[in-house]
């Protein structure tokens, strides 16, 4: 008999707290030293006020991906590393409460928990983000710590730190027979060179980007970016090995290419932004949910871009993440 613990999904990345700060008295400029970016500027000396309550939440890519899924009623176990502090702490209890197992936490003693200061200005989709990485650059991922687990699927988001590259090997060395990964990169890992990176795309199940991630990931391959549609960019990145791709566009809507060649694309739903934080990983862990219960790519390409649309009506990467009860209940799912 195995004492394995069972789940659907493994969700392996980034655990940090998030502090939403929205403010009116930063400014919003452009310059042209700058190759014409647009800066928050605030000058120096200025005590800057928050112009409504500050959000203390948790976000980071393996905890968004966890709780989205939990949400939508998919037993989920969560592998990252948080502090010895107050904030680890309530970190764990939070996930406890989002029905998530929390017994692969990894505890870094006498170091911090993730942090991430992002402040809104102007219209509150335009924010800068602080970001200390802390414990998650220590995350150390063991062949042991896998094996504690029985997952369906495992779910790979961006790994930061020395021994990142390492951890990623490890995750797709012990990959079992009939489990699945599903992986979204981080920019850490974009950075490597693609014969690096290549074995690892050829044992990807689905691979999730943005549009702006692909054309990296492409132009490290080599390829020839002549057709920058989405349908173009999707199929291209298959060809580098992948079983099957999904390519989100910003406001336009996202791209989906099975492991037949079969090309699916729906629009976004035109939704009022609010904050982008954790859209990204609410398409890919809704776009993964929706494989997983209804077995139809347009369906769940319809489900991602719906709960990610929702998610940036709100401050905070959880706080649009309805349960599949309330998504029946709105939007007769």
């Amino acid at each position: 008999m195995s004492n394995k613990k069972e789940f659907k999904v493994l969700a392996i990345g980034g655990i940090t707290e998030d502090i939403m700060f929205h403010t009116g008295d930063l400014k919003i400029i452009s310059s042209s030293l700058m190759n014409k970016k647009t800066l928050f500027a605030f000058q120096m000396g200025d005590k800057i006020l928050n112009d409504e309550k500050v959000l203390y939440t948790f976000g980071g890519g393996g905890a968004n991906i966890a709780v989205s899924l939990s949400r939508l009623g998919i037993k989920t176990a969560l592998l990252g590393a948080i502090g010895s502090d107050s904030s680890g702490e309530r970190a764990r209890d939070y996930f406890k409460k989002e029905k998530i197992d929390v017994s692969g936490l990894q505890v870094i003693k006498d170091y911090w928990t993730g942090l991430s200061f992002i402040v809104t200005a102007g219209k509150q989709s335009d924010h800068v983000s602080f970001l200390h990485r802390a414990a998650n650059e220590r995350l150390a991922l063991t062949p042991k710590m896998l094996n504690k687990y029985s997952a369906d699927c495992l779910y790979l988001t961006s790994l930061s730190g020395e021994g990142a590259t390492k951890t990623l090997a490890t995750v797709f060395k012990f990959l079992k027979k009939n489990q699945i990964i599903v992986w979204n990169p981080g920019n850490a890992q974009l950075r490597l060179p693609f014969v690096k990176l290549k074995p690892f795309l050829k044992r990807t199940n689905l691979l999730i980007l943005n549009r702006n991630e692909a054309l990296k990931l492409l132009t490290s391959a080599g390829k020839s970016v002549k057709d920058s549609s989405l349908q173009a960019i999707t199929l291209g990145l298959q060809e580098l090995g992948p079983d099957t791709v999904a390519v989100t566009d910003s406001e336009k809507g996202a791209g989906y290419v099975d492991k037949n060649g079969n090309y699916y694309f729906s629009k976004a739903l035109g939704r009022k932004v609010v904050n982008t934080v954790g859209a990204g990983d609410a398409f890919g862990s809704s776009l993964l949910g929706g494989l997983m219960l209804f077995k139809d790519p347009e369906k769940a390409l319809k489900l991602g871009l719906l709960r990610s649309g929702l998610v940036v009506e709100y401050i905070g990467a959880h706080t649009g993440l309805l349960t599949m009860a309330q998504l029946k209940k709105r939007y007769h799912i």
